[in-house]
């Protein structure tokens, strides 16, 4: 399903990221993921531009196919917009 199919309140996925995403905490991403509220599309909205996640980008070569795959890691949120920190 595409973000044009979602009703402004359905429920938001495991892909949100409303949680500080420090790090700093003893709870694992996974646990993490599954006990932090969830946020409806309309709330992320309100919200969207007021913060900066810092990932990563990573290029791997995959061993059975010798495609390039990109993947991106987490490093930091910054509770910044981006063009503050820019």
């Amino acid at each position: 399903m595409n973000s044009q199919d979602e009703s402004p309140d359905e429920p938001a996925t495991e892909h949100d990221d409303d949680a500080s995403g420090d790090g700093a905490d003893d709870m694992s991403a996974a646990e993490d993921v599954e006990t932090r509220s969830r946020r409806t599309i309309r709330e992320q909205l309100a919200t969207c531009g007021e913060a900066t996640a810092i990932l990563r980008k990573i290029d791997e070569i995959d061993a059975s196919t010798g495609e390039i795959v990109r993947r991106y890691e987490f490093i930091e949120k910054l509770l910044e917009p981006l063009a503050r920190v820019a």
